[in-house]
């Protein structure tokens, strides 16, 4: 598209000010002049294809909009030259698109496409579009003998196999017999409790892996742009989609290990191990999860990658050290303030105490019984008045707002691992 052909209402792709390499879409508000236009940017967090995330975090487009991004304004304006058409396969009315398990790799491929140009969102919803059509032998319409990856109770996702398929009592939900791969041990469960369906046929392209693996890089990358508030959120998607990644790679090689000629298949389940190790040790960086990063970064050396692995170590001490120096200076601001607070109570309280004991050794008065009315209103007057220098001073007041101000900082910013 030619820089004449833009006109108000069109949708472009535009860099964002606060990443180097992140892209995103926004539509053109208003034509400024024949180099400049002003554009509304639309929300960061990806929006589904299908109405359904199996990795991602899926916040509402009212939620995103609310929100401030990093740097990122609403409405800004741009050079002409700056804006970038979209892709054709996103100018295509929705109606007319039909989606099947058969488009699995196309879908990948928009996705893949998406990514290069640094538009994560939008790849997002490419990614999960593709998982979704790829595990549906296993959620939606689980068959026997499907393999498929259950999250335990203890939190650790665990292969199984489907060894019986029995309809529920609402619409889509089933109850499944399994056994698990590893461990022989039987077990019934709802087809929910499915984190994915295993794809087996499909080449050998092991596409669910590779999909994972830039899910989890386009979902770095969103942590990076989005509001500070979604973070971890991103972060945790990042490492779900490493983990299954890990666990898909495993289950491909212990099948490949049973040929003993497909050294192919045990070679990409390696490359998926080292990439979805590093990726994930990063994750659990950010959010300053210190041993899951350890683990992985050890991990990672076994695998191969001895040059990566203690670059994250290192990386890992160096965070370390800067968060325990920001968790002392938080600490000490707050046991400064909480001292300054206790300090200005006791002397309002020695005051009082003070005043209290001048009153009791002054002589008592004598009060006329033939006082006026004027009299009688200015003794009832003096409980107030000794009532209200007991009142709390406006410091105190404020020095309480501000320990209040630095303790909730200090718990949100732990939350948040920042």
């Amino acid at each position: 598209m030619t820089d004449d052909e833009w006109q108000v209402g069109s949708i472009a792709r535009v860099k964002r000010p606060s990443h180097q390499k992140a892209f995103g879409k926004a539509m053109i508000a208003m034509m400024m002049d024949g180099n400049t236009v002003s554009i509304l940017w639309e929300p960061i967090s990806p929006q589904p294809l299908l109405n359904c995330f199996l990795v991602a975090p899926r916040i509402s487009e009212s939620n995103a909009a609310s929100d401030d991004s990093n740097d990122d304004e609403t409405e800004t304006t741009v050079p002409v030259n700056e804006l970038l058409p979209l892709m054709d396969f996103e100018t295509r009315p929705p109606e007319t698109i039909i989606i099947t398990s058969n488009d699995i790799g196309v879908l990948k491929e928009h996705g893949d496409a998406l990514l290069r140009v640094g538009d994560a969102s939008a790849a997002v919803a490419y990614y999960e579009a593709a998982l979704f059509l790829s595990c549906q032998n296993g959620m939606r319409s689980p068959s026997i003998g499907s393999s498929i990856i259950l999250k335990t109770k203890g939190g650790y996702l665990k292969v199984a196999e489907i060894d019986c398929v029995e309809e529920g009592e609402t619409k889509g939900s089933f109850s499944l017999d399994v056994t698990f791969v590893e461990s022989g041990e039987e077990m019934e469960v709802s087809n929910s409790a499915v984190v994915l369906g295993i794809l087996i046929k499909d080449g050998g392209d092991r596409l669910q892996e590779r999909i994972l693996l830039n899910l989890s890089r386009c979902l770095h990358q969103l942590a990076d742009i989005d509001a500070p508030k979604h973070r971890p959120a991103y972060l945790k998607g990042a490492i779900l989609a490493c983990s299954l990644a890990m666990v898909l790679a495993e289950f491909h090689a212990a099948v490949a290990a049973e040929d003993d000629n497909n050294n192919a298949q045990t070679t990409k389940s390696k490359g998926t191990l080292q990439s979805a190790l590093q990726l994930r040790a990063k994750a659990f960086i950010l959010l300053s999860k210190w041993p899951h990063a350890k683990q992985d970064a050890k991990r990672l050396i076994k695998e191969g990658k001895e040059q990566q692995g203690k670059s994250l170590l290192d990386n890992i001490e160096k965070r370390k050290q800067m968060q325990v120096k920001k968790d002392k200076k938080l600490a000490k601001a707050v046991a400064k303030l909480v001292q300054n607070v206790t300090s200005d109570g006791e002397s309002r309280s020695s005051g009082v105490s003070d005043q209290h004991d001048d009153d009791e050794k002054k002589p008592a008065q004598e009060v006329d019984l033939r006082a006026n009315d004027d009299d009688v209103g200015k003794l009832g007057d003096s409980p107030t008045k000794r009532a209200s220098k007991n009142q709390p001073s406006l410091t105190f007041l404020l020095a309480i707002g501000i320990v209040g101000a630095v303790v909730i900082s200090f718990l949100v910013q732990k939350g948040l691992g920042i």
